[in-house]
């Protein structure tokens, strides 16, 4: 029952919070069908191995703690529950314990799964702490530190979690990824629901890279990103990409992104919806590079299909970019404050207060016109809006934005 509490406790705060319908059946509460019998406590790294064996070998609903620090400094991991038919089930408990030097090579990847080099491109089993985390399974609370994975020619990678169907929460991550793409310093993709979750981990790879995860068909709230970035296309603070079903909800990003392509401070392409969101970030490109969203999109990712069902759906609300928008050299279309332009989608109560410049070492120039630089008038407008919101979002948790004594703009929640 613990995982399953967890799991409605996430949605049912997720929903008081935000302004849209939880449907009632997010998540259906199986009682004791498939509860655990005893909960493994691990101490060492040799019962982390343990405990990763036995649910590889089928005991994909065995619940665990951690009760100590753990270095896996010299050693090199193979993720727990990589067979997709044995997705992890349980409830994973970090205390806040620190595992250090989890360590992930192509090399060993290799040998582990008898690969070829050619295999490689269509291997199919997701990298982390976990490669599955499956429908009913919860990790929280645990922290990576020194995390190295250096993959660069396999896809769906994070610290935490290769593809997350379940819930984490309140997990941290430092140290480096490097990958192919869909890479996430939390999860490289995430189906259901990420929350307080902090990753200050270096990202390198081709696409659909994000501070927290690669790709989002779910909900992400209150995360936080720190590391920096390097990608070539799609790519964000938070998400790489925020498909049609995705929700991401007060989440800020403090990393620097460089890329080509679609690069925003909080998503690279934007189809779903967010809320209360902050980019602190430098974000640099070529083209299609925004302060929020690299892209507003009128669809994508619906069940891992391109669709363009809802032409409106793409939606950003009560969100600030704090961080410079910067074009190089090769720079020829597409930057704004606050998107590219792409004219998809809608937003309300949405401010950029940097400028934006087309060239690593010009002056600034042109003004976004989803938002110019920020003042004490448009600080007044957003407030009023705020402090007179309609009616069908009534139930959003909004941060009005004030400026301090010093000038400084400052959140105050509401």
């Amino acid at each position: 029952m613990i995982r399953k509490t967890i799991q409605k406790f996430f949605i049912l705060s997720l929903c008081t919070l935000a302004p849209f319908s939880c449907s009632e059946n997010i998540i259906e509460d199986e009682g004791d069908k498939n509860e655990a019998k005893d909960i493994v406590s691990i101490s060492t790294a040799d019962e982390l191995f343990n405990f990763a064996e036995r649910v590889k070998n089928g005991e994909t609903i065995l619940d665990a703690e951690l009760v100590a620090d753990i270095d896996l400094t010299g050693k090199l991991w193979t993720p727990i529950a990589s067979d997709y038919d044995k997705r992890y089930e349980g409830y994973f408990k970090g205390n806040k314990h620190v595992i250090t030097g989890l360590t992930i090579t192509e090399e060993h990847i290799k040998n582990e799964f008898e690969l070829t080099e050619e295999d490689l491109m269509y291997f199919a089993h997701p990298l982390g702490l976990f490669s599955y985390v499956g429908n009913d399974g919860a990790v929280t609370g645990v922290s990576l530190k020194d995390l190295s994975i250096e993959t660069p020619n396999i896809h769906s990678v994070g610290g935490i979690a290769g593809e997350n169907d379940g819930t984490i929460t309140t997990c941290t991550v430092s140290g480096k990824i490097v990958a192919k793409e869909r890479i996430g310093g939390i999860a490289g993709a995430t189906h259901n629901a990420i929350s307080g979750c902090e990753n200050s981990a270096n990202i390198n790879g081709n696409d659909c890279i994000g501070g927290i995860a690669g790709v989002a068909m779910g909900y992400i709230m209150s995360c936080k990103n720190y590391g920096n970035i390097e990608c070539t296309n799609y790519v964000g603070g938070i998400s790489g990409m925020c498909g049609t079903k995705a929700i991401l909800f007060n989440l800020e990003n403090y990393g620097e992104i460089n890329a080509q392509s679609v690069a925003g401070g909080i998503t690279g392409l934007l189809a779903g919806k967010f809320y209360n969101n902050v980019n602190y970030g430098t974000i640099t490109g070529t083209s299609d590079i925004g302060g929020l969203a690299g892209s507003m999109d009128r669809g994508y990712y619906t069940e891992l299909q391109f669709s363009y069902d809802n032409p409106d759906n793409a939606y950003m609300e009560n969100c600030v970019n704090f961080g410079i928008v910067r074009g190089n050299e090769d720079t020829h279309a597409a930057i704004g404050g606050i998107h590219d332009k792409t004219p998809f989608g809608s937003w309300t109560g949405i401010l950029n207060t940097k400028n934006i410049f087309y060239d690593a070492n010009a002056n600034p120039s042109l003004t976004d016109e989803r938002g110019t630089a920020i003042n004490s008038n448009t600080l007044s407008t957003l407030n009023q809006w705020v402090d007179n919101k309609p009616a069908e979002h009534k139930n959003v948790a909004f941060k009005i934005w004030e400026m301090d004594e010093n000038g400084k703009f400052v959140i105050k929640k509401n």
